[in-house]
């Protein structure tokens, strides 16, 4: 899409991701993808590694090994709209003792500082979006292996995709950072502080850092003042 986008313009573009945007950005970029027609980068609530996540259906989905579940059942879509989606909910939140429907998503993504809790009915309308499996098994997969590599298919699948028998790390250092904004919250239960500051430790420095004490995960996309705190110091960077 990016590439389509560059040679019907011919124009360098400005990235912005959040979440797993900025995952997908930095395994690309980490292998020198799309670093030629991008001009500047800017991660909100950046995911690289997620070792120290704690949201409560995160934790309680990696600790039961769903994604081995999905696995076995060849199942290739998680949607929460969908039966079979609302039934491994209903066994995570038992698990974890949490009562999900009531707030889903600060269950999936800890608690929001500054989100109107009078338009969450109209956000449930059309959250959570279906999501592959293999996106969640990878996400599982770095969890536990507290590391930030590429999907691993088993011994077999990995020797002849990667030429290793283990999926091979992305090599954070090979990113280039001088047009690169990084924006996180502490309170972000999905891209953790701890988690954050290993990513900065492994980048290259030259890259820009904001911080925001009070956000956590969904504020920077839905909270009432995500504009002035966030977008207005997004729009200044890649107006430099």
């Amino acid at each position: 899409m990016m590439h389509l986008v560059n040679n019907i313009t011919n124009e360098r573009m400005y990235y912005i991701g959040f979440s797993q945007g900025t995952q997908a950005a930095l395994a690309a970029l980490s292998e020198g993808k799309l670093v030629d027609i991008v001009e500047k980068v800017a991660l909100l609530a950046p995911i690289a590694y997620v070792s120290h996540t704690y949201t409560p259906i995160g934790f309680a989905a990696a600790v039961l090994h769903l994604d081995k579940v999905f696995e076995a059942l060849r199942l290739h879509s998680f949607s929460t709209k969908t039966k079979t989606g609302q039934q491994y909910i209903d066994l995570i939140c038992k698990t974890a003792n949490l009562r999900c429907y009531g707030d889903l998503a600060s269950a999936f993504t800890g608690i929001n500082c500054c989100i109107n809790n009078s338009r969450m009915p109209f956000y449930s309308k059309y959250e959570t979006q279906a999501t592959s499996t293999k996106n969640l098994i990878h996400l599982a997969q770095l969890y536990r292996t507290k590391s930030f590599q590429k999907y691993d298919y088993g011994e077999a699948e990995n020797k002849r995709r990667y030429n290793f028998r283990y999926p091979p790390a992305y090599r954070l250092s090979k990113i280039p950072t001088q047009n690169l904004l990084l924006y996180n919250g502490a309170m972000d239960s999905l891209a953790n502080v701890v988690d954050v500051e290993r990513l900065k430790m492994e980048l290259f420095p030259g890259y820009r850092y904001m911080f925001k004490p009070t956000y956590a995960h969904l504020d920077f996309i839905l909270a009432y003042n995500c504009k002035q705190e966030v977008y207005d110091h997004v729009m200044a960077f890649f107006s430099e």
